[in-house]
């Protein structure tokens, strides 16, 4: 399986057909998408990123709202903080943070719903 790793990445694009690990200080303004799983430590602050399954990183969106998506078709997203203006999607399910949110593992449940732990 392949790998891209990063240790940031700015105003890029980036695609691989297997797993994204971005290593250091985050992403900014970027369309990510990985064909499996992605990890990012530090931020991703605005853009789109969008795995087949498993999303991990440690901070998403900003405190002045910046529109950042987070998208995977059939896995878990996990965060250590969300800020306003970030939506999540898992599958069709979507959801929109309107204040700032520590901890969160996102997933849908065997009813199909979204559950935000």
């Amino acid at each position: 399986m392949s790998l891209l790793q990063a240790a940031f990445a700015l105003n890029s694009i980036l695609y691989s057909s297997g797993n994204i690990h971005i290593r250091s200080k985050g992403v900014y303004q970027c369309s990510i998408t990985a064909r499996n799983n992605m990890e990012i430590k530090g931020v991703c602050r605005g853009g789109e990123v969008i795995a087949s399954k498993d999303i991990e990183m440690e901070e998403t969106g900003s405190t002045a709202g910046v529109k950042t998506k987070i998208q995977t078709n059939d896995g878990v997203i996990r965060f250590g903080a969300a800020h306003p203006g970030m939506v999540i999607q898992i599958g069709e399910q979507r959801h929109e943070f309107f204040t700032i949110t520590y901890g969160v593992i996102a997933l849908v449940d065997e009813k199909g719903r979204l559950v935000i732990k």
